[in-house]
Formats: structure tokens, sequence, C-alpha cells
């Protein structure tokens, strides 16, 4: 692995959105060597994963802003060990926000089969005891799973995914009315944010290349003091978190371009929703 810049960014005087301090982690995997696996164990202080796996590669096959990216082998039938996490430097707790904005690029032949669900980004939702009680998700799937109303079922369908109760609550894209959909041959811009809130105050919003398409408001997001953490051990925030039913295929995906921050950005949606954008 090459020299590691650090990138976290305190950006005092400007404060977390929602109180405290504000931070930004980034990683585009620009300062690894090609081969190296992607992590710096420095909590939010580098330029990749805090933890990267035998899965997972530094590439220049494809990138989105450089001349590298972070590729993730998905082996045939490979389910839950992937696990590619960063970390916050503080925790998100009531009445705080979070956005995290990546890149990833969905190679031609890509098969997004599953049962019936992939998490491709999740937050990690703890209670007062440190006790995990869910994630807030990026989810894929194949449209026939939900009768999302899709015109095609050879692409990933994007699902909002909140899973911080006893229900799983899948929506299908209830803003936009146009179809997203994870098709191949190009990169992908995806973007979650989460306010925290437990007394029927917190917010989830999935942004698709710059535009909203799904946003639930109103929402219990755990017990009370649940908080999304970034303690000893405890995964915050990762990429293919779980592959129900196991992956159809020996397949790869590509990320690149993360960011993670408690600031509020300065771009907004049509909406008027503070957003990192495109």
């Amino acid at each position: 692995m090459g020299f590691v810049k650090r990138h976290v960014v305190k950006t005092f005087p400007h404060a977390a959105a929602g109180g405290g301090g504000g931070w930004t982690v980034t990683a585009t995997w620009e300062a690894f060597t090609v081969g190296a696996n992607g992590g710096d164990a420095n909590l939010g202080s580098g330029d990749g994963l805090y933890a990267g796996n035998s899965r997972t590669s530094v590439t220049n096959t494809y990138a989105h802003g450089g001349t590298k990216s972070l590729s993730i082998h998905i082996p045939l039938a490979a389910d839950d060990t992937f696990q590619n996490e960063f970390r916050l430097p503080t925790d998100i707790t009531e009445g705080q926000e979070l956005w995290g904005r990546f890149y990833m690029y969905v190679p031609a032949g890509f098969d997004w089969t599953c049962a019936p669900i992939t998490k491709l980004f999740r937050f990690a939702v703890v209670d007062s005891s440190n006790a995990g009680v869910g994630y807030i998700s990026i989810l894929a799937t194949k449209p026939s799973n939900y009768d999302c109303a899709a015109s095609s079922d050879v692409f990933g369908f994007i699902v909002g995914g909140a899973e911080y109760n006893s229900a799983y609550q899948f929506v299908c894209q209830n803003v936009d009315a146009s179809s997203h959909y994870l098709d191949t041959g190009r990169w992908h811009c995806l973007e979650l944010y989460v306010k925290v809130g437990t007394s029927s105050n917190g917010t989830y919003r999935l942004w698709h290349d710059g535009t909203l398409i799904w946003e639930r408001t109103a929402l219990n997001i755990g017990p009370v003091g649940s908080k999304i953490w970034h303690g000893d051990a405890i995964t915050v925030c990762h990429f293919l978190g779980f592959w129900n039913g196991g992956s159809p295929a020996d397949q790869y995906l590509y990320f690149d371009d993360f960011i993670l921050t408690n600031s509020r950005p300065a771009n907004q949606d049509s909406h008027g929703n503070y957003m990192i954008g495109t």
C-alpha cells in the first residue's frame, strides 16, 4: 500500500447538522497500489475502508473520478462474508443527520438475482446499550421480487430499506415516478441520508443519480436512545452487507468517490433537501 492521505476534515466552526462537531470522511483509493485490499485501519482517517478483506482489491480497470476504484469480488453463492466497512469519527445521536454518497459501477452481464434482496449499503443502528437493533439501508433486488411496476426484470431495482424494527419496511421508489434501475455498463451515484429520531421525528432519503427516489418522514429509528455508532468493533456502514440467497454468479462490483459526513452539504435537490449530490 502506498502513502495514505488523511481525509477526516474537521469542519469547525461549521457545526454538524443537528449539533456537535462536523466531520467528513472520504475514500477514493487513489493512494493505494493496484492489488492492495483497500483497507486502512485508521478510524475514519484514511483513503479507504476501515477494514478490507480478501474480496476487496484496488483496481484501475474502472475508475470514476481518478484512475482507481475499489473492486469487490462476489463469488458464486456467496452471501454474508463481505462486511467492507467504514467507521464514523463520532456517534450520530438523536436529532443529528448523516449523509453517505458513493459511485458504483455495474459491469455488463451483472446478475442481481437474490432471495429477496441484496444489501448494497447500510448504516448500523444500536440502542443505548450499544446492542444492534437494525440497519438503515440501500437495497437492490430483481424488480419482480416486489412487483414494483417495473418494465424489465433484467436490471437491479433500487429499494429503500428501513430495518430498524421487527417488520422490514421495503418501499419501492415513492418520490420519482420514473423507474431508476441499476443498469449495467455505467457508474451509478447513490446517496443515503438519515436523521436519527425516536419520537416520530426520524427521516430517511435515498437519491439515485442526484434524483430523490425514496423518502420517509416521521419515523422512529430504533428505541429511545438509539444512535448510529462508531464504537469499537462495530460496523458503522458498509458495502455489500448481505446477499440474500447467495450470488447467482461469480462477479464483481466497483466503488469510488465515497463521502460520509455529518456536516450539512451545500447542495440541494429539486425538493429543497440538502444533499452531497453528484
